[in-house]
């Protein structure tokens, strides 16, 4: 089983993804930190490294390699990645939303440089960018449902309230 957890920014991806992982005694793996990671090694921010693959997809295909990998002779994972639902279609397919003033107010207790109103616009655009990025690479619509086994909003959710309903939905079907 390979659970992939996608979702608006700040809907809680990660956190819930690494619950998730905890929960089931599964392996976590987290595409953002991998871009993280990339961004660190090339000397650049995180946004930097964001704004050059707008325009050149190398390091989307670096990441999409990735994550077509995972799902050969993989199993027992869960996976934190806006993408992964569409890489590894054979997954149960998670997505995370929230309202963009929720998504504001966790970006900004993470980041604590932005004022809230910066923190809203900043989750919306990022939204938008990627979203029309996914559009324009690889025709696909990251909002569209029909991509998802369960679509869950998180906005009055504690992270492990999201996780056991995750868990509930995949004892239902009979996946666990």
């Amino acid at each position: 089983m390979i659970i992939t957890i996608s979702g608006h920014a700040g809907a809680g991806k990660t956190t819930v993804a690494k619950k998730l992982a905890k929960r089931l005694g599964y392996e976590f793996i987290s595409l953002g930190k991998l871009w993280r990671g990339i961004a660190e090694a090339c000397g650049l921010t995180l946004q930097e490294l964001f704004r050059i693959a707008e325009k050149d997809s190398f390091y989307d295909k670096l990441i999409d390699d990735f994550q077509k990998r995972l799902a050969v002779g993989k199993d027992n994972l869960v996976v934190d990645s806006r993408l992964g639902w569409y890489f590894i279609p054979k997954s149960f397919k998670v997505f995370l939303t929230c309202s963009r003033e929720v998504q504001g107010l966790r970006l900004f207790k993470r980041l604590e440089t932005l004022t809230k109103k910066e923190a809203v616009v900043k989750a919306s655009k990022r939204d938008s960018v990627d979203a029309k990025r996914y559009k324009e690479v690889y025709n696909i619509d990251i909002e569209n449902p029909k991509n998802y086994d369960l679509i869950i909003n998180t906005e009055n959710l504690l992270p492990g309230e999201v996780v056991e309903k995750i868990v509930h939905e995949l004892e239902k079907k009979k996946l666990l």
